[in-house]
């Protein structure tokens, strides 16, 4: 081993060869890929608030189901324990301290419980303003859900089922609570059969969609910023960069971009075309299937 050859790490190959390291790095991976897992679905952009709330709890349930059911990485932990080896490196029993499993695991769960997102910045939150702040993200959330059509089975039962909650998501957005009140009384009427007509509603569930949950969107925006922003292009005024990045941003990708007019617009200058004699002619690429900014058309108009 590599200790053999080396007695200056003689003592960092029998710690990482240890039994009791092996069972703790095992643990450790499995809660890691759990909330890596979290984090790339809360990075998507058309994640909700309803949405973020149900991935955090599926996360926090997958994470304590792990008390009972060890993960993928502890399961070949154990049988790399068993076999006496892992990966072709004999493994040994010297004193390593080792993670109390189960506790550790509770733990984890109960960080990323106390995570769960709220109505206000945790920095400088105190005790008393997080339990305000978590009762009413419980009473937002109760709101989203009626807002999409999440209802009871039994809420015809109840003549003013859900008002409460839309007037209250209507005062929080700005928006009409009368026209919203009304046309969500038409909808429980139609059994919650959605049409163009539901436009206070409408208005409603856009708004909604557009809280972010995450700070994964600033975060691009930065990366982006780095990318527009380089040290050879350091010259570019903050209306520019912000020009830039907007175009980045909003713009249409490669496939939708049509360059025709430019085109003309080159030529009609004097430009030389692609196939001039002193110019190389480009191959045409094939067509393009449906793309997933259909929903930023409008906006490219």
């Amino acid at each position: 081993g590599y200790g053999d050859k080396d007695a200056k790490f003689s003592g960092l190959y029998t710690t990482l060869t240890s039994v009791n390291f092996v069972q703790n790095l095992a643990v450790m991976l499995d809660i890691l890929s759990e909330v890596s897992k979290l984090s790339l679905a809360l990075q998507a952009r058309s994640v909700t608030i309803a949405e973020s709330h149900s991935l955090i709890m599926q996360s926090v349930m997958a994470v304590e189901n792990m008390i009972r059911e060890p993960g993928e990485y502890c399961k070949k932990a154990d049988q790399a324990i068993n076999d006496g080896e892992f990966c072709g490196v004999e493994l040994n029993h010297k004193r390593v301290v080792l993670i109390q499993r189960s506790q550790f695991i509770q733990a984890m769960a109960d960080k990323l419980r106390g995570r769960m997102l709220t109505v206000s910045s945790r920095r400088g939150e105190k005790q008393g303003d997080a339990v305000v702040n978590s009762a009413a993200y419980k009473d937002l959330l109760r709101q989203v859900k009626i807002a999409n059509g999440d209802w009871p089975s039994d809420y015809d039962e109840e003549p003013n089922f859900g008002e409460t909650e839309i007037m209250a998501l209507c005062d929080r957005l700005r928006i009409s609570r009368d026209s919203a009140v009304i046309e969500f009384r038409n909808l429980k009427a139609r059994s919650g059969r959605w049409d163009d007509t539901f436009l206070t509603l409408r208005a409603v569930k856009d708004a909604l969609s557009c809280i972010p949950i995450s700070t994964a969107e600033c975060e691009r925006c930065f990366s982006l910023m780095n990318m527009i922003a380089t040290p050879k292009r350091n010259r570019l005024t903050t209306t520019h960069l912000s020009e830039l990045m907007f175009a980045s941003i909003m713009g249409p990708p490669l496939s939708k971009f049509n360059p025709s007019p430019f085109a003309k617009a080159w030529l009609t200058r004097g430009g030389h075309s692609a196939v001039d004699r002193n110019s190389e002619k480009r191959a045409l690429g094939g067509g393009q299937k449906s793309s997933p900014y259909e929903h930023l058309f409008s906006i490219w108009q």
